[in-house]
């Protein structure tokens, strides 16, 4: 789940700027030093900025929605021009590589780029990577968008355990332990996490009254 608001993008908007002032700089440090060079292009910049600015367009023109999370996709991704998974694997790429452009040029200890981390975040959650994300949104997902004064929100709830425990599989979680009093019928707690097999432990008793 993530939560986006038009505060976050232009915050995000902020620091492409940074990011495009401050690659010049990168670049002849780079040549003098013999250095990799810069990671990113101005062309990939000004695309990124593109598509931010189309993401703050579709979030302003729908300012309320309440639907299943493929809404996310045909109301806000599509029209900002991330149409397809290919799409949304490059830009949270370039989001990451922006960033760290801006946190070369810091120079410091904290997170210079903390608006294009969270669009990166916030993009590979609403792809996953999956030709079929829109249909996977639709399963998993509710979309909200409401406005408050003059900020727009944009919340993505995930309402499946089993994508979360599918992202603690992929950082390596081999093992997970859960105990509880309610989770009687284990075989249905197990699907609804989508394990096909587990190791239950199931008391029959039950606590008495008094």
């Amino acid at each position: 789940s993530f939560s986006l608001t038009s505060v976050d993008l232009a915050g995000a908007l902020q620091e492409i700027d940074r990011a495009v002032s401050a690659a010049p700089r990168q670049e002849l440090a780079s040549n003098v030093d013999g250095g990799e060079g810069l990671q990113i292009s101005e062309d990939e910049l000004l695309s990124l900025k593109r598509i931010i600015l189309g993401l703050e367009d579709a979030l302003m023109n729908t300012k309320h929605l309440e639907e299943k999370g493929g809404a996310l996709h045909e109301k806000i991704l599509t029209p900002a021009g991330l149409t397809c998974a290919a799409a949304g694997a490059w830009f949270a790429d370039a989001c990451k590589r922006a960033g760290d452009v801006v946190q070369a040029d810091a120079r410091g200890t904290g997170n210079a780029a903390p608006k294009l981390e969270l669009l990166e975040r916030a993009c590979v959650l609403a792809f996953r990577g999956d030709a079929q994300c829109k249909a996977l949104a639709d399963d998993h997902y509710r979309v909200r968008i409401a406005t408050d004064q003059d900020e727009v929100r944009l919340d993505y709830w995930c309402f499946s355990p089993a994508l979360a425990l599918q992202d603690l599989r992929s950082l390596g979680v081999s093992s997970v332990l859960c105990a509880s009093g309610t989770l009687s019928p284990l075989p249905a707690f197990a699907g609804e996490l989508g394990l096909q097999t587990y190791v239950g432990l199931q008391n029959p008793h039950v606590v008495d009254a008094e």
